[in-house]
Order: C-alpha cells, then structure tokens, then sequence
C-alpha cells in the first residue's frame, strides 16, 4: 500500500504530472523530468534566476536545453521542437523565439509562468499522440481551425511538398501568412481534398514531368 498521504504537496504535484502524462502515452522519463523542471522553474523563478522574471527564466531553460541537446540530440520534445508547436498555437511566426511568443501573448510575468508549463505539458501530449499515429500507421486528423507547414500538409495528404506548392500557385489550395511564412488551414485543406486535390497542372505539364 503507498503511503502518498504522507507525502509532501510537491511530491504529490509530480506523481500528478507523472500520472497524466504516462495515462497519455509520455513514458520517457527525461521528458517528463523537463516537464517537471519547467513547471519548478516558473513557480520558483526566485530559487533558479534570483528574481521575478519571466525573460530570465526563459533564458535559463534555453541554456539548460542546450546542455541535455548536447547529450542528447535525437529528440522529438526539446525547445526547438516546441517552438515549432508554438508558433501556430499562439498565432504567431516560428521566427519568432517561443520566449517572445510567450511575452507577447503573455505581456504579464505571472501570466506567462502560469500558462508555459500548461502549453509544454500539451505540447508533449500532442508529439506522443503524433508518434502513437505514426506506429499505428494512421495519418493525424486535420483540425479545421489548425495552420500547417506546406511540409505538414503534404504529410497529412500522403502527396509531395511540390505538389502542395503547385496547388498552391495555381490558386487550388489558399493560404494563409503567419509573419513571412505561408501557413495553410485545415478548413482549406478538407476543401481542397473534397474538390479532388486539383493541383491545376494540364495534361502537357505531366508530360513533360515524365
């Protein structure tokens, strides 16, 4: 029998990180210790930078990632990764560093270290359901509201990148700009799948491709 009531508050508030993320496929231990340290961090940002500050922290946890990218560089849940889940997230460029995502999205400190350890938790429920997917062999559901990458997109319709960028040019397939980069709905995806997929290439620019 566990003798959990005995333990203390932030011993319990891990076994509960521990608990949703293992019921939900994150089984690495490394992950969820990088989870549990962002969430330390930004609850005691006095104990790891000195002071209230959000832009501190921020800068601590990149340099602590550059340390485990150093001996570990095969990862599929590390900042980098996360900037890219990011950007769509908040609606802003992946230019953009996730620090001055969070700090515009999030002009409060407070706010900021609130919702960063909610946005890492489900940024690492969503690349374990991605994987669980790709083991399974299934294509990940197009969300309507969603922005993809044309490299997502081409993914999630088993087609090349060029053909999405033909689609594109040719006026099939609309887009939308999150800063300098071209990102496309999902609603206009499902649209563009259920009028055929049409890449408006003629029957003479398939011949000359051959």
């Amino acid at each position: 029998m566990k003798s959990t009531p005995n333990k203390p508050p932030i011993l319990k508030e891990l076994d509960l990180l521990e608990e949703r993320l293992t019921a939900s496929g994150v089984n690495d231990r490394q992950q969820i210790d990088f989870c549990w340290f962002i969430r330390c961090a930004c609850n005691r940002p006095q104990v790891y930078v000195g002071k209230q500050s959000f832009e501190l922290v921020a800068a601590f946890l990149d340099g602590y990632h550059y340390a485990l990218e150093r001996q570990q560089k095969s990862r599929s849940w590390g900042l980098r990764e996360f900037n890219e889940w990011l950007g769509p997230r908040l609606k802003h460029s992946t230019s953009l560093h996730w620090r001055q995502m969070m700090m515009k999205s999030f002009p409060d400190d407070t706010e900021a270290f609130a919702q960063l350890p909610q946005l890492y938790e489900e940024f690492l429920l969503h690349q374990a359901n991605t994987l669980a997917d790709k083991e399974l062999g299934k294509k990940p559901e197009i969300k309507r509201d969603t922005l993809y990458t044309y490299d997502e997109v081409a993914t999630l319709t088993s087609v090349g990148r060029r053909t999405i960028e033909r689609a594109v040019e040719n006026g099939n397939l609309k887009t939308d700009h999150m800063g300098t980069e071209p990102r496309i709905c999902g609603a206009a995806i499902l649209q563009w799948l259920d009028a055929g997929g049409k890449t408006g290439r003629s029957r003479r620019d398939l011949v000359e491709e051959e």
